[in-house]
């Protein structure tokens, strides 16, 4: 048994997840604390049960993926919703690497991933706003190859492959970002250049906020460009969640939108 208490004396257990587990070695784990500045200390227990269930750290989020294994075909999802990553086409199958990875391990192969029916979980998680979502994870392209290399990312997803919406980049020469939407034969797209980040790990993060009507973009913890309008692209959260890169690791979705220091917080965890 290790579990964590941010007093000496163990009254209570912080909430925690096993990222990797090494025996003999260096072993890794997720803690979520009240507070953290330059006076919080945590403390780590074994040997003795603690005084209660520490529970899930991820509470604030439909989905956490950290890809340290793919088992029975699937990603396992940390949060408590059961939220596994599923290969976008029949028969794919990926790899889990730890010498190319941002923490732990990584999910390796250019295959997409998807997640299902996630209207439903919308609906039981977010009040049925179907506008509002984040997702955010680092990933890593060591080639210029057209759309699979450099953060092929389909955030969003409608219920039709005729009605597609979503961000994603591509690793042409420039490297660009793009916002979409695709309905009934007919495309309206933003793009902008971005920097060339390939060949190095890079944090991305993507909003949605359906209050302020706008869709934001983060790169490396801060937000890139102007915020998009969403009747300009008229986006909506779709059904299906589907992704793919050469190099995925820590994913994570929230059904709301994340703030600019959310945002900051989550690429600072995974920032050398």
């Amino acid at each position: 048994d290790v579990w964590f208490s941010d007093s000496p004396e163990g009254r209570s257990a912080l909430p925690c997840e096993i990222d990797s587990w090494i025996p003999q070695g260096e072993s890794a784990f997720w803690v979520r604390v009240p507070k953290l500045d330059a006076k919080t200390c945590i403390y780590m227990f074994w040997g003795v049960p603690p005084p209660e269930a520490a529970g899930n750290p991820w509470g604030d989020y439909a989905g956490v993926w950290h890809f340290n294994s793919f088992t029975d075909g699937q990603f396992e999802d940390s949060t408590d919703n059961g939220n596994s990553l599923l290969p976008n086409t029949d028969g794919d199958s990926f790899e889990t690497v730890s010498d190319i990875s941002r923490i732990g391990r990584a999910k390796s192969g250019a295959g997409a991933l998807k997640l299902g029916d996630y209207l439903t979980h919308v609906a039981a998680l977010n009040g049925g706003k179907r506008g509002d979502s984040s997702l955010s994870g680092w990933f890593y392209a060591p080639s210029y190859a057209r759309k699979t290399g450099l953060y092929y990312f389909y955030p969003v997803m409608a219920e039709t492959s005729f009605d597609q919406k979503g961000w994603y980049c591509e690793s042409t020469r420039p490297c660009e970002m793009h916002l979409w939407s695709k309905a009934a034969g007919a495309q309206k797209e933003f793009r902008s250049q971005i920097p060339d980040y390939r060949f190095e790990w890079v944090h991305l993060a993507f909003v949605s906020d359906e209050t302020a009507g706008c869709w934001y973009a983060y790169i490396n913890g801060v937000r890139f460009g102007d915020p998009i309008a969403n009747e300009t692209l008229d986006t909506e959260l779709g059904q299906n969640l589907t992704l793919s890169g050469d190099y995925l690791d820590e994913l994570r979705l929230r059904t709301s939108p994340s703030s600019d220091e959310w945002i900051e917080v989550e690429y600072l965890q995974g920032a050398d």
